[in-house]
């Protein structure tokens, strides 16, 4: 496993997944907790509709559970890529940035569809690729809704996608 991040809640590693084919994760590893049980609750109440969000652009939430040593842990699809908050650096055309937003939009309406909010919608979970054509993947669902116990309304991911079509330099 490589480290690929750390903040305040803990460290998330590169690794492969365990099952099936060869495939890459992003597993954070909790700081310790005293609500893992409760996560891990509400993960169990969650699934269902996490599992029903498809959408291309949606990263992927696996799985939560506990580590041997009794750490939460969560596991997500790794998407490759980098934080929209680093494409100021980068110039993409109009229409690769119009593309971008309606993976964005597409990916925040499957969301909202399954019933699914992410409360923690900002440039810096989503992530875009350029190697075959403008990519964008937005990560978290389900996140603040699992790990943290948050609630809220999908109006707070729609003003953060403003906020995000905003940043890709669209005009609304």
């Amino acid at each position: 496993m490589t480290p690929i991040d750390d903040d305040s809640n803990g460290v998330t590693y590169l690794a492969q997944a365990l099952s099936g084919a060869r495939t890459l994760v992003a597993l954070k590893i909790c700081h310790p907790r005293e609500d893992a049980e409760t996560v891990l609750s509400r993960y169990g109440r969650w699934q269902p509709a996490l599992a029903e969000m498809q959408h291309p652009s949606a990263g992927k939430l696996l799985d939560v559970g506990l580590t041997a040593e009794g750490r939460l842990y969560v596991a997500t699809a790794y998407v490759p890529g980098r934080p929209l908050t680093a494409l100021a650096s980068r110039v993409l055309s109009m229409s690769d940035r119009l593309e971008l937003a309606h993976q964005i939009t597409g990916a925040v309406a499957a969301a909202h569809a399954a019933g699914v909010v992410h409360l923690k919608l900002s440039s810096s979970k989503v992530k875009i690729s350029t190697a075959n054509g403008a990519r964008a993947t937005v990560l978290g669902f389900g996140a603040a809704l699992v790990v943290d116990g948050m609630d809220g309304p999908p109006d707070l991911d729609k003003l953060a996608l403003a906020r995000i079509i905003q940043e890709l330099g669209i005009e609304r």
